[in-house]
Parts: structure tokens; sequence; C-alpha cells
């Protein structure tokens, strides 16, 4: 599915041999930094776009002996490809031997070395963004910071602030590879934990939502300002990442509202990508900025190809704010330069169910060699919207080519419905030769598609002897009304154990309430079994499914059941407040054992 290419000598640049460790494992950028035998600030010198290749000039040498002044990557990611342009900066970590991860700022990929001088990617790695995520320039200065003994403020892809985990985002390569990725802030240092599950929200790293605060905000405005055109990219960016993640629970775009008149002013910039990184970011924070959302489609009739590409690109940014651009994005599929046709593509995937309109013409651009891959990508994110796409997605599974059979089958999990079921033999098919990173995605893919994968139980139970915990999750996610991932022998209790549970269930739409209903009357009758703390979260995610449940059993069950029902609506906290009257009238049962349960659980509900 995703086989690494050449050799790997260090467990970091490998992917974990345990499936579970994949995600929350991820190394963290100390540890990164630790098990570099070479660190390398590089710039793009050349792009040679027909050989997929890009040459890069070596700025720094951050950490170990000198590299070599050039280094020529193969690469076999079109986003990557379309991300590289002369002048931009990347980071390079090059381990004992060989292998090479490198950052290009909010994406990442490996390579390996070949005979003839060149290093190939072998895949991408968009889990790394847990250990970095911004632009490169910054992680450059944060190594820097590092290797002097310091402590450095970094942004990484958001992994257990809020309980947030980019579980789904990452197994389906959708942390997007720019600003638009929920971006928190940590504190690094090479004395931080080496795996970034560790790190989660601890007070001595956790320092924020967002890629920066509101007292950081004077700082980017004034890098709008900056000579450097990649340096007021970089800021515009930076903008539109503070719009996708709301900081201390303030309002998306909130903490970069101050920034407007300066992202306003951008909009006359001398440089066209600027321009085009500010519109996108204006219309992030505030939605629907006709004079921003202007731009960026006056930048899709440009007569200069790069430019109406970037403004493809940042309409994609721009993400649902910017659907009523969904027309102008589907007449830019007939572009005649096949990169702003795949820019266009791709936005159109990332403005998601709004682009529901692209269905068919993204089915006729799944026909052309050049445009299929991203095409099939792209339908994924549309959601049920594009389950007319299904016959044609299922005949690519069909298709000698690797890569575009897999990005078919992804999207076909992402759509879901009874059309999309003749991917399931495909992914139990997979399933049975994967280890590692593919055993975790190909079972979240068939949790996800829920009731749809039936035929796959059989083989997931087979495979419980593998890994209990992933298995258990993905025969829950078929059949949530069942048995609950405890009851097939995950009982870990661990905050990413919570983590990678919510992420199901926030994926799981309707079958998580039916499932929340039947777990408040397991509670309720004590038939739940060995449950861990991460259960309750079904009940807290869905407290319109679980409350009626528990609130009548605390008014019609016996003694015993009223316990248990008053116990479970405490465990729900502030979520349970509709059923705080039916506490307050159990408080005064005639069992002490009701009453107290009533009145510990009144004090968790109104805290």
């Amino acid at each position: 599915m995703r086989a690494l290419i050449g050799p790997a000598t260090a467990v970091l640049w490998t992917i974990a041999s345990a499936a579970h460790a994949y995600i929350d494992v991820t190394p963290s950028l100390g540890r990164l930094i630790k098990e570099s035998d070479r660190i390398v600030a590089l710039r793009v010198e050349k792009v040679i776009r027909e050989k997929q290749a890009v040459v890069y000039k070596r700025v720094s040498d951050l950490k170990g002996k000198p590299a070599a002044d050039t280094l020529k990557h193969l690469l076999t990611d079109g986003r990557l490809l379309d991300w590289a342009e002369e002048g931009k900066t990347a980071v390079a970590f090059i381990a004992p031997g060989g292998p090479c991860l490198v950052c290009t700022g909010y994406g990442w990929y490996e390579c390996h070395p070949q005979q003839d001088s060149w290093w190939r990617m072998s895949l991408a790695r968009p889990e790394l963004a847990l250990a970095y995520a911004g632009p490169a320039t910054k992680l450059r200065g944060a190594v820097e910071t590092m290797l002097a003994g310091k402590e450095a403020v970094i942004t990484t892809a958001v992994h257990g602030a809020a309980n947030q985990a980019m579980t789904f985002e990452i197994a389906f390569n959708q942390t997007r590879g720019d600003a638009s990725c929920p971006l928190q802030r940590i504190r690094a240092s090479l004395r931080m934990p080496d795996q970034v599950y560790l790190i989660g929200t601890a007070p001595p790293f956790f320092v924020g939502l967002g890629a920066a605060g509101a007292e950081d905000v004077p700082r980017i405005v004034e890098s709008l300002r900056s000579p450097d055109r990649f340096v007021r990219i970089e800021a515009a960016d930076e903008l539109l990442s503070l719009a996708g993640a709301p900081a201390r629970g303030e309002a998306a775009g909130a903490v970069a509202r101050p920034a407007v008149p300066a992202l306003d002013a951008a909009l006359g910039d001398a440089d066209a990508a600027v321009r085009l990184h500010a519109a996108a970011a204006l219309v992030r924070i505030e939605a629907g900025h006709p004079k921003a959302l202007a731009a960026m489609l006056k930048g899709l009739r440009d007569k200069d190809a790069a430019v109406r590409k970037t403004a493809a690109q940042c309409l994609g940014r721009a993400g649902g704010a910017a659907k009523t651009a969904v027309p102008a994005l589907i007449e830019a599929m007939q572009d005649t330069d096949v990169e702003v046709r795949r820019a266009a593509i791709e936005s159109l995937g990332d403005i998601g169910p709004d682009a529901g309109a692209a269905v068919a013409p993204l089915v006729k651009a799944m026909k052309d060699p050049q445009t299929r891959c991203a095409a099939a990508e792209a339908l994924g994110p549309l959601g049920a919207k594009a389950r007319p796409a299904a016959a044609a997605l299922a005949e690519a599974l069909k298709d000698p080519d690797e890569r575009f059979r897999w990005a078919a089958a992804q999207s076909m999990v992402q759509i879901g419905g009874p059309e999309v079921k003749a991917v399931v033999p495909f992914l139990v098919q997979a399933l049975e030769k994967a280890g590692g990173r593919d055993f975790y995605d190909l079972t979240l893919y068939l949790g996800i598609l829920g009731p749809e994968a039936r035929e796959a139980l059989p083989a997931l139970e087979r495979l419980r002897a593998r890994d209990r915990e992933l298995t258990a999750m993905a025969i829950w996610g078929i059949q949530p009304q069942d048995k609950f991932p405890w009851d097939l022998g995950y009982t870990n209790d661990r905050p990413c154990d919570l983590w990678l549970f919510l992420a199901y269930v926030r994926h799981m739409g309707d079958r998580a309430k039916a499932a929340a209903a039947t777990l408040a009357a397991r509670l309720a009758g004590s038939t739940a079994g060995p449950m861990p703390s991460w259960g309750y979260h079904l009940l807290i995610e869905e407290p319109d499914a679980a409350v009626p449940v528990l609130v009548k059993a605390l008014r019609d069950g016996n003694s015993k059941t009223r316990a248990c029902a008053a116990a479970a609506l405490g465990k729900m906290g502030p979520a349970a407040q509709p059923a705080a009257e039916a506490l307050e009238a159990a408080a005064n049962d005639p069992e002490p054992a009701v009453r107290n349960a009533a009145a510990r659980s009144l004090k968790q509900v109104r805290r």
C-alpha cells in the first residue's frame, strides 16, 4: 500500500511496528533532532516538473558534518511538487546510514538515497505534522535554538487539545500540507518527551490553540511589510491558520481580526502570490469577504499560469468560506495548464461538501491520466454528495496504478453509503497482508464505513491477535450497538485511547447517537462491562441520545438502576445539565444509595 523504498536503519525513520503506535508515538521534534546524524537547511534551487524532481541548495548545516552542496530529490506526491518553488526553504533531518525526513513547512516526506546521487521519495509522512507544522524558516530557527540547549515555542497539528486528534486526517493524508491545518503551540526542547502523545496538553509543554496568540498578531502584521516575499506569504498564512482553530474558546477568526486592515492593504501588494495568500486569509477570517474573494477569482483568469495555479490553491486554503467560487474552479479544470487543472481539482476537495456540483466534472477528470489521481482524491471530502461517483471509483479499484487504486479506495470510505460496498473486499484483501501504519489505516477505513463493512467482520475477528485495540475499534465502528471496544478487549485507559475513541465517535454520525442510547441503558442496568473512563465520553458527545434514557431509568427503575443512572449522569458532567431537575428529585429518594449518587452527580453536572 505504501511500501518504503530502500533500507531504514533506525526505528525513528520507519513506521512503528506496533500498529497502534503509528500516530501517537510519532517522534517529537526534540527526538528528531537528537536522533538525526545531520540536519540541513535547504533552499529550492530548481524544479524539474517533467521529472517530478526538486534540486535543493544547501543553505546551512544545523547539525553534523557538512552535507553536499546540492541535494536532488525525486518526488512522488503531486502536492509536494506543487509546493516546490525556487527560493522556498526546507529542513532535512538525515538519519545515520542515509534515510532522510524533509519538512517543507506544513508537510513532510521521507526519502532514501539512490545509486545515481538522487534521493527518491518513499512516502508522505503526514503524522510528522504532530512534531512540527509551520513555516520551514521558523523550523530552522527552532532547531538552532534547541541545539543551543534553549526552549522554543513551535506550532504543531493539534493532538490532544480539547480532546482533538488528527487521527482520521492523518490516515487519509488530509493534514493538507498548508496553514489551514488546525494548529497548536507547544514548548519544545531537547528535554521534551520523545513521543507526541506524552505531550498532549501537559502544562509544561502546551501553550495554546492556534499558530499564535492575540499578543503575536502585531509581530505577524509587521511581517506583512517585509521586503522578502516569502516572509510576507508566511505571515498571511499564519493569519489564515488563526481563523481555523479558535484560541481559548474564541470564535474562529477573532484573534486574527485586528490584522484585517493590514491584510486588506496586502491585497494591493506588487507580488501576486502575496495578494492571493492575503485574500485566502481574509476569506477565512471574515467568511465571504467580497474584495478578497474577487481577488482570487481574478487570479484564476490571469494570463500567467503560475498565478492561476496559486489562485486555485488559495481558494482551497479558504475552504468552505470560498464555496461561491466552485463554478469558477470547475471552469478552471479545463485550463490549458495541467498544474492549474490539478490545483483546481484539489481545491474543490478542500472546499468539501459545498463543492457537490463538481462531482460529474471530477468523474470526467478521472479519465485523464494527468489528473485522475487528484480527481479521485478530491471526491472523498465531498462526502455523500459524491455518491453518484461510486461506480467510477469502484472501477478504479481494478486499475494497475497503485496510487490511483488507493486514491479511489480512500474516497469511497469517506463518501460512505451502500453505493461504496465494492471497496470492502479490496480493503479486506489489503488488511490480510498489512502491517504497521497500513494496518492502522485499514482498520480505521473499515470502522468508518460502518454497517456497509459487515463482510469484513470475520477477517477482523481473525486478526484480533495481531492488534486487539485497532480491530476492536473497527468491529465496534461497524456494529456499534452490539459490542463496545472494551467488550472486545480494549481496556487501556490512556489519554491517547480517549483521542482515538472520540475520533471514531465524531466520524460516526447517527450511529454514535444509537450507540450512546445503548450504552446509557447498559450503564443503568449494570451491564456495561469493565468500561474505561473514556467510554463515558460517548455519552458526553451525544447527550440528546443518552440523557433521556438515563432520566427514565432514574425515575422508573428499581433502586439499583436508579443509583446507576444517577452515577452515569454525574460522569457526564455539564453535558447532563438537562437532567438536573430529575437529579434534584432523586436527591430526596427514599433509598440512601440513590440519594447519595444523585447528590454527588448534581455537583458534577453543575460544576
